[in-house]
């Protein structure tokens, strides 16, 4: 009999995070593991699972949010002590073996129903957003940890000595499947672009943190060497947090001169085709904890250009498979369109980039290996619990 897994998410539409759980669940050999995915509501991600079958459990699932505001803190812990009766009662029942919070705003929830279960729990860090003392206070609910990069790793400032063992297991996707989905000069046409127009790509949420400023400012001195360089910006603002964002960068790149320079596409499904038509996927980011999008880029030979903070120069080969700037620069704006000029201006170089990233994709960030690196984890956790 398979080991039954309850995952545990707080979002029902698909960003990052989604597509990696996706990818995960459909991709676990189904004779040793069977999935359970828990989320807050329906949704396009309840959607994708129902289409893999893989069933679906509804909870109260809230995501957490820093606010000093008491009412909105007394209905955030009724609903997830709610949620964490509801899933705890789901995996008695179901004969769950172990659960897996894929966002540490899920931990709560999913390690208080585990640890109400009697069966593990693994923590999957994936952002920045956890401090020190934070980590050390939820590292109790959990028997182990997956990071999805070493900078994710240091950041959260576990050690050996808290006795939660750890392993980075960076993501990975299905390279060959995600280019042979693509329909090159599809989205060049969409845009009235030529083979030969230059065209960079922006793929991210509509967050402040991932850097579309920066970008715009980075465009506006980029266009100076190459006027007819156009910018297309997909990513929408998923979880409606920041509601004026595009209103402002709209602005911005008015204000820039840019309006004729750069497209808003909004959220998009087909970004294989979005990846393959770009000439330079551009990660403006303050910091990726990884960077999904980078190895989408290096599936179809994109070069990617970044900022070199974070968890992406795990991912992007500097000078390999793309540039990234140095991580004091202060002139990030500066810095990434010196970047850019470069590698438009030097074809051959980008297509050496692109086919060494095409490589590297494949070695170092296969589905098949992410897949099996999380499920020696499970078998190692359970085999700790005996």
């Amino acid at each position: 009999m398979p080991c039954r897994i309850l995952h545990v998410n707080t979002a029902s539409c698909i960003a990052g995070t989604e597509n990696s759980l996706l990818q995960l669940v459909e991709g676990l050999d189904r004779s040793q593991f069977e999935s359970y995915v828990a989320l807050p509501g329906p949704g396009p991600l309840a959607d994708a699972l129902c289409r893999i079958d893989v069933p679906v459990l509804y909870a109260p699932l809230v995501r957490l949010r820093r606010t000093a505001n008491p009412v909105r803190l007394a209905r955030t812990a009724a609903a997830s002590t709610a949620a964490a009766l509801l899933l705890a009662g789901h995996a008695r029942r179901r004969r769950v073996c172990l659960a897996h919070a894929h966002k540490t705003g899920a931990l709560p929830v999913a390690g208080v129903a585990a640890a109400l279960a009697g069966v593990p729990c693994i923590w999957h860090l994936r952002d920045f957003r956890v401090t020190p003392p934070g980590a050390r206070l939820l590292a109790c609910l959990a028997d182990a940890a997956i990071a999805v990069s070493r900078a994710v790793l240091q950041a959260s400032g576990i050690t050996p000595d808290w006795g939660l063992p750890v392993r980075v297991i960076p993501n990975g996707i299905d390279a060959d499947a995600f280019a042979a989905a693509a329909r090159p000069g599809r989205f060049r046409t969409e845009l009235g672009l030529g083979p030969d127009d230059p065209l960079l790509l922006v793929a991210a949420q509509l967050v402040p943190w991932k850097g579309h400023r920066d970008f715009l400012h980075a465009l506006a001195l980029a266009r100076r060497g190459h006027p007819r360089v156009v910018a297309a910006l997909a990513g929408a603002d998923l979880f409606r947090d920041h509601p004026g964002y595009l209103a402002e960068l709209r602005r911005l790149a008015h204000s820039l001169g840019l309006q004729d320079a750069v497209r808003f596409l909004g959220h998009r499904t087909d970004m294989p085709d979005l990846m393959a038509d770009a000439d330079l996927l551009v990660i403006p980011s303050e910091a990726e904890p990884f960077g999904r999008v980078a190895l989408e880029a290096m599936a179809v030979g994109t070069p990617v250009v970044g900022r070199g903070t974070g968890g992406l120069p795990e991912v992007v080969e500097d000078g390999v498979t793309g540039r990234l700037t140095r991580p004091a620069e202060a002139a990030v704006p500066a810095a990434l369109a010196e970047l850019i000029c470069d590698l438009l201006a030097d074809r051959p170089t980008r297509e050496a980039m692109g086919a060494a990233a095409r490589v590297r994709v494949r070695e170092q960030f296969s589905l098949a290996r992410h897949v099996e690196e999380v499920g020696s984890v499970y078998r190692q956790v359970l085999h700790g619990r005996g």
